[in-house]
């Protein structure tokens, strides 16, 4: 309740009060994300018995890491039980986080500054929201990203995460008598894809009813099949760069620890999220957007990048068998042991390991120099005149063993000891004062010079990689990187945002969604936005896309004019808070509904609802609108009213559509 609390917050108050939080402007999305890790047992179990068991497909054909993947999967099943362990300590900073919104309350109410008001440090709930992002973010990309062509799962994954025998997988079955039967280990290999293929067509041509009736484990496991990928199709193509466009958002700061998308070592993740604003922000770039239109009728380079994102996939897959080896083993649930016994012994010790692991370090920096601040000599006579107490210590500061130690020397001065002595006390304690200040800065210039070289080593690096591990997604960065050209006109915008409109028309006729009446438009779009994951996928792409563009300020001046009779002003505000909650990640949404892409959640029903009022209210009226036919001085007339662009005011509500 009290981080959910806080999602509902005004927008416009978060803005304000963000400077007061502990993690800088990502503070607000990082209280959300904590909103998302407490959840009930009984919503956990009502969310189990509605969508099934939640997993991810496996890929490894290795004993040893099918064992770490089995850890990861239960530590994401189950995740629910570190929560509970973390709860004895996070007692402690929630007691931070209260007394630091009674401050700001009573401040607020009295009216008195908020200029030094900072909630103090809360290190557990830093250690579990980093922990708990890397559990999502992980799972989330092996949600989206597709598995290998010659490499779909030889186990249904629900089996080894319950601690089942792999035996009861058919599956495996088949695959374990053709490693018997092959005569040559090509002639497995090829055998190998042929059957997954057959599988995976198998599973594509069942897509209907899956959509229908599957269960998350199901359905993810046919959505991540090479088969599912049609490039053949707009909506196809659309899918796969909305996937994209979430793969990119998945590894933004926002999303990623800073710290830990530093240690991302398999792929330029800059890059990728490069990608991600470059396909969400056409009005950036108008010379990009033509590249992007080219890209989305390119069957052929799509699949390209769709076998560089199958790459990444496994490379991911890797990387999360090298983060659970630093945890314990996490046991399968025991049939005999129930209740906290059962689970209480592992999960503290896993907690431990998360919190040595992912407490955020100290602000302060306390510099060790290692080396003499005096020489002996001065060090030996300034320690003469030192009460005893506090020879010891001064001694290893002096020396270098300890850092510097802010001390009133007056008050350390042996008894009647004459001012001469004093004074030349005094002038040692300056000099080495000096001199530890002088090596600390050395040692900073030092260790930011480092990081510069370490730096540029790994662009060096990571550029190496994307040029040889994802050539196709490499060559359209490179593509985008050379265009640049920021001529944001309304004539540039509006022949963007008709294109878009375009594009939406042709996706509904190519789903058979033409010649309805309003209400049948909206209800055969939300059927088919809860049922078919591309034409969900594809359609958010374009309704982002199409939103945002509405809310460019030279595109509102015009489409404000009184003879367009539309309403568009008084509905930005719901349709910013939609486009928002589809490019950005929510945690409060997405934590219950991974596997559905939110199927699940209210966002099908609201975009539907979008949809069908772009058909029928301003589409029309849009496409129709001439640019061209106005004169110089209505052109300038328009755009000297041009306003700033709405922002969110509310966290998503359907009620307010």
């Amino acid at each position: 309740m009290l981080f959910e609390t806080m999602y509902h917050f005004p927008r416009e108050k978060r803005g304000e009060f963000v400077k007061h939080l502990p993690w800088d402007k990502n503070s607000w999305y990082l209280f959300d994300f904590c909103g998302a890790i407490f959840c009930s047992d009984a919503a956990i179990e009502n969310l189990a018995k509605l969508k099934g068991t939640r997993f991810i497909p496996f890929q490894f054909h290795d004993a040893e890491k099918n064992e770490q993947q089995a850890f990861f999967l239960r530590s994401v099943m189950d995740q629910n039980l570190i929560v509970k362990i973390a709860c004895f300590d996070l007692l402690e900073d929630l007691k931070t986080i209260q007394i630091f919104f009674d401050a700001l309350l009573q401040r607020l109410t009295t009216k008195h500054p908020l200029d030094d008001l900072k909630m103090g440090p809360i290190p557990h709930f830093e250690a579990l929201l980093r922990y708990s992002k890397q559990l999502f973010n992980t799972q989330r990309l092996l949600c989206i990203l597709p598995l290998a062509t010659n490499n779909f799962p030889m186990r249904d994954p629900s089996f080894e995460a319950m601690g089942c025998s792999s035996s009861e997988s058919p599956l495996l079955i088949i695959h374990e008598m053709i490693d018997k039967e092959a005569n040559s280990n090509e002639e497995k290999k090829k055998i190998h894809g042929l059957i997954n293929q057959i599988f995976a067509t198998v599973a594509n041509m069942q897509e209907d009813k899956m959509d229908r009736e599957a269960s998350s484990a199901e359905r993810l496991l046919y959505h991540c099949s090479p088969a599912h990928f049609n490039p053949t199709t707009l909506k196809g193509r659309l899918a796969f760069l909305r996937k994209l466009q979430l793969v990119g958002e998945t590894f933004s700061p926002l999303s990623w620890n800073s710290k830990d998308l530093r240690k991302v070592d398999y792929i330029d993740t800059e890059n990728l999220y490069k990608i991600r604003t470059n396909l969400i922000h056409l009005e950036l770039n108008p010379s990009n957007f033509q590249l992007i239109i080219e890209l989305e009728s390119d069957k052929e380079r799509i699949t390209k990048m769709f076998e560089d994102l199958q790459t990444l996939r496994e490379n991911v897959s890797e990387a999360t068998v090298k983060r659970q080896q630093g945890f314990p083993a996490w046991p399968a649930k025991s049939k005999e042991k129930q209740g906290f016994h059962a689970w209480g012994p592992f999960a503290r010790e896993y907690w431990q390991v998360i919190k040595s692991t992912l407490s955020g370090p100290s602000s302060d920096f306390n510099f060790i120099p290692s080396q003499d601040l005096l020489s002996t000599q001065e060090t030996n006579a300034f320690l003469d005149v030192i009460i005893d107490e506090r020879q010891n210590k001064l001694s290893q500061v002096l020396r270098g063993e300890i850092a510097w130690i802010e001390v009133e020397i007056t008050d350390l001065f042996k008894p009647d000891l004459d001012k001469a002595s004093r004074r030349k006390a005094n002038s040692l304690y300056e000099k080495a004062h000096k001199q530890y200040r002088q090596l600390k800065h050395a040692y900073i210039r030092n260790q930011r010079a480092l990081r510069t070289q370490k730096k540029e080593q790994r662009k060096q690096q990571l550029n190496q990689i994307m040029l040889q591990t994802y050539p196709s997604l490499n060559a359209f960065i490179q593509t985008l990187f050379s265009n640049q050209n920021h001529d944001v006109s309304s004539q540039n915008l509006f022949a963007i945002l008709k294109d878009r409109l375009y594009r939406f028309h042709t996706l509904l006729k190519e789903q058979g969604l033409e010649s309805r009446d309003p209400q049948s438009l909206q209800d055969e779009l939300h059927t088919f936005l809860t049922q078919d994951m591309n034409f969900l996928l594809s359609s958010s792409y374009l309704l982002g896309q199409i939103l945002l563009l509405l809310n460019q300020g030279l595109i509102r001046a015009h489409l404000a004019r009184p003879d367009m009779k539309l309403d568009l002003e008084e509905r930005l505000p719901t349709y910013v808070t939609l486009r928002n909650h589809l490019e950005h990640t929510d945690p409060i949404f997405e934590s219950i509904d991974l596997p559905y892409y939110e199927m699940m959640s209210d966002a099908p029903k609201l975009m539907a609802i979008v949809m069908t009022e772009l058909v029928y209210k301003y589409g029309t009226a849009i496409l129709n609108y001439r640019i061209e036919d106005l004169s110089s001085s209505e052109l300038e007339m328009i755009e000297n009213e041009v306003k700033e662009p709405v922002t969110q005011m509310e966290a998503l509500n359907s009620n307010a559509f």
